[in-house]
């Protein structure tokens, strides 16, 4: 009987670590390799073996004036989401609002296991509109961040930057409604 070989790079299954990292990126865009570790529980190992086998791929920016290191899908990562969630649209992630997308990060990574699973994302919602309200047909051009549901209250979490005028706020708020959240979590960026 041969020894496992825990150093091998090769991925033979995806571990629950690993489905809950992949499932933070593509609902927030992006996750830090500390939230990696910390809140999803994935090794540095298993981190290196991801981005080797293409599940994640690994950037570098700077927010706040500091080097971060973030990760985000790569080809095999979109693959095993489509084949193995309800993630049908994956949040559209843009390197210039990257301090939005990590607190949005942040914030699901708090979450519980539970309430991250009734997550949708905002490209979602809006690909969807229908389905998540009653209101309005077809497709929205705008709408909250994600809404979840926690202690059977659907809430709307928007993360608002500075970019934001006053009737996108508005237009956001009026989704929420539509949607029939019973609340709002509102983080600044």
């Amino acid at each position: 009987m041969s020894k496992k070989n825990r150093n091998s790079t090769l991925i033979k299954r995806i571990t629950k670590a690993m489905g809950e990292t992949m499932k933070c990126c593509a609902n927030t865009g992006v996750i830090t390799r500390a939230n990696a570790e910390r809140c999803m529980g994935l090794s540095k190992n298993n981190i290196d073996k991801m981005i080797k086998n293409g599940y994640i791929k690994a950037e570098t920016i700077v927010a706040k004036g500091t080097m971060v290191n973030v990760y985000r899908l790569d080809n095999k990562g979109v693959g095993w989401i489509r084949n193995n969630t309800d993630i049908e649209y994956m949040y559209r992630s843009n390197p210039r609002q990257i301090k939005h997308d990590l607190k949005l990060s942040q914030l699901y990574n708090q979450l519980s296991e539970r309430v991250r699973n009734t997550w949708v994302n905002e490209h979602q919602l809006m690909k969807q509109w229908k389905q998540y309200s009653s209101t309005i047909q077809g497709e929205k051009a705008g709408t909250v961040d994600a809404i979840v549901i926690s202690s059977g209250d659907k809430i709307a979490i928007e993360i608002i930057t500075n970019n934001y005028g006053r009737e996108e706020l508005q237009e956001k708020y009026d989704a929420a409604q539509q949607l029939g959240c019973e609340k709002i979590i509102k983080i600044k960026a």
